[in-house]
């Protein structure tokens, strides 16, 4: 193969995989805005920030106060996941968050009809049963250590490493939103775009595309928080909706399609 097709080539695909890397974290950020309780990542050090996103008011759902996540098991695999948020439920003598994670994995419940449940401000979660009859059990909380590898997987985190803390608080009937500053993020993912502009390592149609679908992607913020609607949650906790989410997911996955 000539050796000019050989570079042209080696500079494409290096162009590619700089962005890949430079703007991933934008890109997970950008993905996650309506997800509830995600956490966005610093762009620094990669350790997920502590800041408490926005509550909003949900029945039968109940969410962390201050830093910390509740261990979670996959029904189907058992895997472990920490999370925030989610909505009770109780079925064969077992406390699940929604439906798909259990609360508790080591915690043998009475398999008979539930009255209701709910969890204090203390995190102690109590069953009370039609015959007359309560149980109830604690949820300790964790956080990853410094030397953690930390995934967001669909509505939860792995980590790798975690500490136990004490806890700030719960909160019943409340989810929390997603910690991404949208608008600070913009201006962020801007900044790196004239960084590329002034070092060759964009085209300028390129440069241009991506800017418009930018300044777009704010003025759709803007309409979005003109709007004072009710947010519209989903029955498993693990998104929100408004308005404007369709329009905005839209601009997202082309602006994902420029930067992959």
């Amino acid at each position: 193969m000539n050796r000019k097709i050989i570079f042209i080539l080696f500079s494409v695909f290096t162009l590619m995989n700089i962005y890949t890397q430079d703007f991933s974290d934008y890109i997970k950020d950008l993905e996650n805005l309506y997800t509830i309780s995600y956490k966005e990542i610093s762009k620094k050090n990669s350790l997920y920030l502590s800041e408490q996103g926005q509550l909003v008011e949900f029945e039968g759902a109940f969410t962390v106060v201050g830093d910390g996540y509740f261990e979670v098991f996959d029904v189907k695999t058992g895997k472990k996941l920490y999370r925030r948020t989610g909505y009770l439920n109780f079925s064969d003598g077992k406390v699940y968050i929604n439906c798909n994670y259990i609360l508790k994995n080591d915690c043998s419940l009475k398999d008979t009809a539930v009255k209701n449940i709910s969890i204090s401000n203390k995190g102690i979660v109590t069953i009370n049963y039609f015959n007359g009859e309560i149980d109830s059990f604690s949820i300790p909380l964790y956080k990853p250590t410094d030397k953690s590898i930390n995934n967001f997987v669909g509505n939860g985190y792995q980590f790798s490493e975690v500490v136990q803390i004490e806890s700030n608080g719960f909160k019943m009937n409340f989810i929390e939103l997603s910690t991404v500053e949208k608008y600070s993020l913009i201006l962020d993912m801007q900044q790196k775009l004239f960084e590329y502009l002034n070092t060759d390592k964009i085209e300028e149609v390129r440069f241009k595309y991506l800017e418009t679908l930018l300044t777009q992607l704010w003025m759709m913020f803007l309409q979005e928080d003109s709007i004072k609607e009710n947010i519209l949650v989903d029955c498993d906790c693990i998104s929100v909706k408004t308005q404007y989410s369709d329009n905005i997911n839209q601009l997202i996955e082309k602006i994902k399609n420029e930067l992959n």
